[in-house]
């Protein structure tokens, strides 16, 4: 009806908005930038760790890329052409070149290795572009560490064709309000993450937690949420804004993994889906590292 329209209307507006540039506001990039960071390096320290300990065997230990998988790409490559992987390369560049206090070993890290999935592949064009930019994040790269990228087809509700643990890092930004079944997309980034020291880094929006004292003021949101959650599935592409996120994915590590980092925030520009959290888990169960 009338207000179906306007709704899509008003909806359409913020989404352009938002997408002028291809730039979210700095409150939320700025979360997509520390929190890919984060999992990135915890990832590589976890190899670290494992390649010290020595019981992985001397053929598993040969220097390697750290493998990333990103849910969610999007049309865009938002995350990459953005430069928002550049502070995660620039940190483990820093550490695979001997810098920094945790200077990882050279057997360890030979780079990075992006994979992007999303039900439709970027063009090749922005596939490029993406390449372009995280090819040099700094214009600084050592000639023994490459950062790749590349974009697949792929549905994580309906699993990907990977063994288990085949990813140290899986990460993704305001992909799980819109999959088809969130419990099954999040078990299926589980199964991904290298079961020994592997993360999973988010920055998503959720429905917001009255019962929480930093929230209780935001009523008047909370309200919006449950009314106009119908709509917004409908007018954008699945997207749920009452998803409790954050804690479906603390729920599905709980049993092998530890909460490295985790943060709920508002970002009003971004409005409806302005109640955001970020998190950082990490899958510990062979580090002997205490779990959630």
């Amino acid at each position: 009806g009338t207000g179906g329209l306007a709704y899509g209307k008003l909806i359409g507006d913020a989404l352009t908005r938002l997408a002028r540039g291809n730039s979210y506001p700095e409150a939320h990039e700025s979360r997509v930038r520390s929190t890919f960071r984060l999992a990135m390096v915890e990832a590589a320290k976890a190899a670290q760790a494992i390649e010290r300990s020595g019981d992985d065997g001397q053929q598993q230990r040969q220097k390697r890329p750290l493998r990333v998988l990103e849910v969610g790409v999007g049309a865009e490559c938002r995350v990459a052409s953005r430069g928002l992987y550049n502070a995660a390369l620039d940190d483990l560049l820093l550490l695979s070149s001997g810098g920094g206090a945790e200077k990882l070993p050279s057997s360890v890290l030979s780079g990075v290795d992006i994979l992007g999935i999303d039900l439709k592949t970027p063009n090749a064009d922005v596939i490029q572009s993406a390449r372009e930019t995280l090819a040099h994040p700094r214009g600084c790269i050592l000639p023994s560490f490459r950062a790749t990228f590349d974009a697949l087809e792929g549905d994580i509700t309906a699993g990907l064709s990977y063994p288990d643990g085949s990813f140290d890092c899986v990460l993704c930004a305001l992909t799980l309000c819109s999959v088809e079944d969130q419990d099954l997309a999040i078990q299926e980034i589980r199964r991904l993450v290298n079961p020994r020291g592997g993360t999973f880094g988010f920055v998503e929006h959720c429905r917001v937690r009255l019962d929480e004292e930093a929230e209780s003021n935001r009523l008047f949101l909370a309200w919006q949420q449950r009314l106009l959650d119908p709509l917004q599935q409908i007018v954008a592409d699945n997207c749920h804004l009452t998803r409790n996120t954050d804690a479906a994915v603390y729920d599905a590590f709980k049993q092998d993994g530890t909460i490295v980092y985790r943060e709920r925030f508002f970002v009003d520009e971004m409005w409806p889906v302005s109640c955001q959290c970020s998190g950082v888990v990490q899958r510990v169960d062979k580090l002997g590292i205490v779990g959630i």
